[in-house]
């Protein structure tokens, strides 16, 4: 599903980019009013739409958007007065998120919304992207740089708990505690092993982090 973000601040909109594309999403950026209305032309899945930018407003953007459209609306913005979250609803907005915003609480609303819009199946099956590397929820199929990895089915449970969650340290504890739904039964010291071995089949990348004392995490971007 593709997303369009319209927010003028780089670091906010690198941001999403990085979490929606983690979690499966096509995006589009706009930076400014005036080109985000030139975008509106093209069929998206949903907006995620910033208040304050230059030329044109948010509120007009959502405005003329609402004349002509019935696309998911999300406003993200740093205004947190309870007025103003409630004139972008009545004026057609279908979610408000507060900056500064919880990244697993933005991709929650988003699928929520997108449920709300399309049905419980359309977010069902994701693809993940991290680098070169792509896991397909559909094909249970993990590619690097293209080419298809053989991975036991721990090692690919693994990989889609710290691809699809991102931002989130996983404690061995937690880990296990996943994977027993998949029927695993064993211990920390197993644990240690399947990550060594997944690491050494996502070479030459460096996707899983080490956190002393807490656990393990997908690595963050630079």
């Amino acid at each position: 599903m593709q997303i369009l973000i319209i927010e003028d601040e780089r670091d906010v909109s690198n941001v999403l980019v990085e979490i929606l594309e983690q979690a499966g999403f096509e995006t589009v950026t706009a930076y400014d009013g005036a080109h985000a209305l030139t975008q509106l032309s093209t069929t998206y899945d949903l907006v995620l739409l910033d208040l304050t930018l230059p030329f044109v407003d948010g509120e007009t953007i959502l405005a003329q958007l609402r004349q002509q459209s019935t696309i998911p609306v999300i406003i993200i913005s740093a205004k947190n007065a309870t007025t103003t979250k409630v004139e972008l609803l009545r004026l057609g907005a279908d979610d408000y998120i507060t900056k500064p915003f919880d990244i697993e609480e933005v991709v929650a609303r988003i699928e929520s919304t997108l449920r709300r819009a399309y049905g419980p199946a359309v977010i069902r099956q994701k693809r993940y992207t991290y680098q070169t590397i792509s896991l397909d929820e559909a094909q249970q199929l993990v590619t690097l740089a293209n080419r298809t990895l053989a991975l036991t089915a721990t090692e690919y449970a693994l990989l889609h708990l710290f691809m699809s969650q991102p931002q989130k340290i996983f404690t061995k504890e937690n880990l296990i505690r996943s994977l027993r739904d998949d029927g695993y039964t064993g211990d920390e010291g197993t644990i240690k092993t399947h990550i060594s071995n997944l690491r050494h089949k996502l070479q030459p990348i460096d996707a899983i982090e080490t956190i002393r004392y807490l656990g393990y995490r997908l690595r963050p971007l630079s």
